[in-house]
C-alpha cells in the first residue's frame, strides 16, 4: 500500500520536475534576448540627428530673384553670430547661385563649416519677374518637398524690383527682418487690415486642386529714402500665372466676404440733417460669412450672408442728432449699416471684375468655386471646363445681419 502510494506521488511529481527543468533550459536564451533589448534601447534614447547651436547656420527667412545667367538667386538672411562689438546688425545677407532651387541651396551650404538650419524660417520672399516666368507651382514644388523647410512657411511677392533688396540689413538697425515681417503678417490676422498670407501646404493644395485661386501679400519699401517694409494689399493668381492685384481700398470688403473677423472697423457716411455730413465708426467684434449657391437654366447664383456683431466706437455731431442711442434708434442704426454693408461688399465684387478688365479667365479669389469643388464634386467636374465664364455672369446677392452690443452708453447683452 504505501509502495503504491509512492509510486502515484512520483507520477504526479514528474510533470512538474520537467517544466522546473525546461524553465532552467529556457533561462539562458531569455537572458539574452534581455540584454540585446537593452542594448538596443540605449541606440534609441534621444534624437538621431541632433546637432547643437553651434554646429548650424539659423536662416531666418530667404528671397528667390532671377539670377543674371537665367537661373536661380537664392538670398538667406541668417541669424548674425558675429562677436565682434562693432558690428551691430542682427542678419547677414548671403547669396548663391544654382539652375535648380535645389542647386542653389547645395551651393550656399558650400560657403559655410556647418549645416544651414531652415527650421525656424518664417517667410520667403519671391520677385515677381520670376514668379511671371517659371509660374508658382515650379517654386513651390520643391519647398514642399524638403523635410529641412516648415510646411507653415509664409510666402510673399516682393513689390520692388527684386526680393533680395527687401531683405538687406539696414544702417543702425539691429532687427530680423524676417522675424519683422511675419510678426507683421500675424498681427494682421482675424483683423481688417492691408493684406492676408497664405502658407506653403495651403498653396500647394490651392494649385492642386485647381478650382479657386489664390492671392498672396505683398511687401514692399515705404518710401525709397527710409526703407521701412510694409505689407500692401494682395497680389492675385490665375492657376500659378500672376493676374493682377487686390487694391489696398477693396481689401476690407474682400476680407469681410471670405473669412471670419475679430477686429477692424467700418465707417458709414450719410447726409446729416444739416450741410454736415453723418459719420459714424464702428468696431468689429465678430463677422461670419456663410455662402450657398444655386445652379440651374438661369445660371450659377450665390447667396453670401454675413453676420456681424460690433460696438459703436464714435459718433460725430451731426450723427448724433440722428441716433441718439434710444433703443429705437440703435435699431435704425443697425438697419441702416447692414444695408450700408451689403451693398459695399456687392459693389467691391463687381468692381473686381471690372479691374480684371473683362478678362475671359478672371482669377476666383473669393472661393466660389471651391464652395462647388468640395460640396458637389460631379457638378464642378460637370463645369470646370466653362468656370470663368460661370464666374463672369453669375449672380451675387450680399445681406448682412449686424448687432451692435455697446455704444458706450447703452449696453445690450
Amino acid at each position: 500500500m504505501a509502495q503504491h502510494a509512492q509510486t502515484d506521488l512520483a507520477a504526479f511529481a514528474q510533470p512538474y520536475q520537467a517544466k522546473e527543468g525546461d524553465a532552467l533550459k529556457r533561462f539562458p536564451h531569455a537572458f539574452l534576448a534581455f540584454a540585446a533589448a537593452a542594448c538596443l534601447s540605449l541606440t534609441c534614447s534621444g534624437c538621431w540627428d541632433y546637432r547643437g547651436l553651434n554646429q548650424l547656420t539659423i536662416v531666418a527667412g530667404f528671397a528667390l530673384d532671377e539670377a543674371p545667367d537665367g537661373g536661380y538667386l537664392l538670398s538667406l538672411e541668417i541669424i548674425s553670430a558675429s562677436s565682434d562689438e562693432s558690428d551691430a546688425s542682427a542678419t547677414k545677407l548671403i547669396q548663391s547661385e544654382g539652375e535648380t532651387i535645389a542647386d542653389a541651396v547645395y551651393n550656399i551650404g558650400t560657403q559655410f563649416y556647418n549645416n544651414v538650419y531652415f527650421g525656424n524660417t518664417d517667410v520667403l520672399i519671391l520677385s515677381r519677374s520670376l514668379v511671371e516666368k517659371n509660374g508658382l507651382y515650379n517654386l513651390v514644388d520643391p519647398l514642399l518637398r524638403d523635410n529641412g523647410i516648415r510646411d507653415n512657411l509664409v510666402i510673399l511677392i516682393s513689390g520692388e524690383q527684386t526680393a533680395y533688396e527687401l531683405l538687406i540689413p539696414q544702417e543702425n538697425e539691429n532687427t530680423v527682418i524676417s522675424f519683422d515681417i511675419n510678426n507683421k503678417i500675424l498681427n494682421s490676422k482675424k483683423s481688417v487690415t492691408v493684406t492676408r498670407s497664405k502658407e506653403l501646404y495651403e498653396i500647394y493644395g490651392i494649385l492642386s486642386r485647381q478650382a479657386s485661386d489664390l492671392a498672396l501679400p505683398v511687401v514692399r519699401f515705404n518710401n525709397p529714402d527710409e526703407k521701412k517694409l510694409v505689407l500692401d494689399g494682395l497680389a492675385t493668381f490665375r492657376g500659378e500665372r500672376l493676374a493682377g492685384a487686390l487694391r489696398e481700398e477693396q481689401m476690407q470688403e474682400y476680407l469681410l466676404l471670405v473669412e471670419s473677423l475679430s477686429g477692424g472697423g467700418f465707417v458709414l457716411r450719410e447726409p446729416g440733417e444739416a450741410s454736415e455730413e453723418s459719420v459714424i465708426t464702428i468696431a468689429i467684434r465678430q463677422s461670419k460669412p456663410s455662402l450657398k449657391y444655386e445652379y440651374g437654366g438661369s445660371g450659377l447664383t450665390y447667396t453670401i450672408e454675413i453676420e456681424v456683431v460690433a460696438s459703436a466706437v464714435e459718433f460725430n455731431t451731426e450723427a448724433f442728432k440722428i441716433y441718439r442711442n434710444t433703443e429705437n434708434d440703435l435699431q435704425k442704426l443697425e438697419k441702416r449699416l447692414e444695408e450700408s454693408i451689403s451693398a459695399s461688399l456687392e459693389n467691391m465684387i463687381s468692381e473686381y471684375l471690372e479691374d480684371c478688365g473683362g478678362e475671359k479667365d478672371p482669377p476666383d479669389i473669393f472661393g466660389f468655386a471651391d464652395a462647388i469643388y468640395y460640396k458637389d464634386p460631379e457638378l464642378w467636374e460637370s463645369v470646370r471646363d466653362h468656370w470663368p465664364e460661370l464666374f463672369r455672369n453669375a449672380r451675387f446677392d450680399v445681406s448682412c445681419r449686424l448687432i451692435i452690443n455697446d455704444t458706450g452708453l447703452i449696453k445690450r447683452h
